[in-house]
């Protein structure tokens, strides 16, 4: 039966790369398992107080790694180096699994390490690893002293160019989750751009550092490296074995000079902190006076607040009884209003009442005057019959009169005659003066 494409390949037999994760599954994790620790735990089980953190990638072969920190480190140092100080056969996962990183174990050691040692390797990946620029980035943060050992001495200015485009965006983690855990801090937090230009600086300057450090050795281990190419192409052990010591004595020297210049830029530091102490404590005596005069002030502004406040209380006790007492004008006065409204009220039906009779009296007035006026007319007209009547009473009085004189006429005619005739006298006149009117007339 032929084999798949893919059996093939997997077949294939690939060459072993003698790194830190060779060295964890092959050593350190088969040492450590019976003992469910760290390989630290193992060969110290009461611990040890770290000196030294170590930044470095798990990708550089594992003899440079040694062979940097043989260089850069003393013997008697303690470090940390997650694969030895972390249980691998744990679930480092689990460990990591948290979005605030400062709890991770990284964190957590470096926050309490005396210094930081980034093994640089030779091609130059520790600025593009997720972690490392994070323990970089804290470092920078927590102020803690930290020296770059690049693996190869003639790798200064590739370094350099590396630093000078680094970019924190490009970083990248052997785990996806670590990876998008540490980038989602860098953008919530200072952001892409001012993390490379705080680690650009940072890292610049501990380079400059190195390179002042060790350019008056780098022909010396120029000549030695290319001594031992020379050996080792000889096979010449001796001469190698001479050469290794040599450059190692020379790493130590270089190493020295470092820690000593380290120790002088320390103490040229430490005395300006001492000078910015005196100063701050100068500044903070001053703080102390300014906040005990700010303090009596702040005391007299309490008590004037104390007492304002006890005013504002009696204040508000004369304003509650006020407020009682307009309460109390004010629903008397809403009494008086409706009383008021109310005497309207009925002074309005009283004046409609009224109305209403002034109305019926207005009628009846007008139908008396109306009956007024009918008589006066009646009147008048009667007045005029009266007035006819006794213009005619008058012309028949005038007419009696005249028919009276001639009457008397005719009387003293008739006496005269019955004078002459002898005839008996006529009977006495009436209430009026005159004789009957029949007498008269007969």
């Amino acid at each position: 039966m032929p084999l798949e494409q893919a059996d093939v390949e997997a077949s294939k037999v690939q060459a072993m790369q003698p790194n830190m994760h060779l060295v964890v599954g092959r050593e350190i994790k088969p040492r450590t398992k019976p003992f469910e620790c760290s390989l630290a735990l193992v060969k110290n089980p009461n611990g040890l107080r770290i000196t030294t953190f170590v930044t470095h990638t798990w990708e550089e072969p594992f003899d440079h790694f040694t062979g940097t920190l043989e260089m850069a480190l003393n013997p008697n140092e303690v470090v940390w180096i997650c694969s030895i100080a972390l249980d691998q056969n744990a679930d480092i996962k689990k460990a990591l699994d948290s979005e605030d990183l400062l709890q991770s174990p990284f964190a957590k050691a470096l926050r309490f390490a005396p210094k930081l040692i980034v093994a640089m390797d030779a091609q130059l990946q520790v600025p593009e690893r997720s972690w490392c620029v994070f323990e970089l980035e804290k470092a920078s943060q927590w102020a803690i002293p930290t020296f770059v050992w690049p693996y190869q001495m003639m790798s200064l200015a590739d370094l350099e160019e590396k630093v000078d485009h680094l970019d924190v965006r490009k970083a990248k983690a052997s785990v996806a989750v670590d990876q998008e855990r540490i980038h989602r801090t860098i953008r919530t937090g200072s952001g892409y751009d001012a993390l490379n230009r705080r680690l650009r600086a940072f890292l610049g300057d501990r380079l400059r550092f190195y390179e002042a450090s060790v350019r008056k050795h780098i022909d010396q281990f120029a000549c030695l490296s290319r001594d031992m190419e020379t050996a080792h192409r000889e096979k010449d052990s001796a001469w190698l074995h001479a050469l290794e010591a040599q450059s190692l004595g020379e790493s130590r020297l270089v190493q020295l000079e470092m820690e000593r210049d380290a120790r002088k830029r320390e103490q040229s530091i430490q005395d300006k902190m001492e000078d910015e102490k005196k100063r701050m404590e100068q500044q903070c005596q001053a703080h102390v006076h300014e906040k005990e005069r700010l303090r009596e002030d702040l005391e007299q502004v309490c008590c004037e607040k104390s007492r304002m406040m006890q005013d504002l209380h009696d204040k508000q006790c004369e304003m509650s009884v006020l407020a009682r007492r307009l309460d109390r004008l004010l629903q008397e006065r809403n009494a008086e209003k409706a009383r008021e409204k109310a005497r309207a009220e009925e002074e309005k039906m009283r004046v409609q009442a009224d109305a209403g009779a002034v109305q019926e009296l207005q009628e009846k007035l007008d139908i008396i005057l109306e009956q007024r006026e009918k008589e006066w007319q009646m009147f008048e007209e009667t007045q005029k019959q009266v007035m006819e009547l006794k213009h005619r009473l008058m012309a028949v009085q005038r007419e009696r009169d005249a028919a009276c004189k001639k009457g008397k006429t005719a009387e003293i005619q008739l006496r005269d005659l019955r004078a002459k005739l002898k005839l008996p006298t006529s009977p006495r006149p009436d209430s009026t003066g005159y004789p009957p009117a029949h007498d008269c007339l007969r």
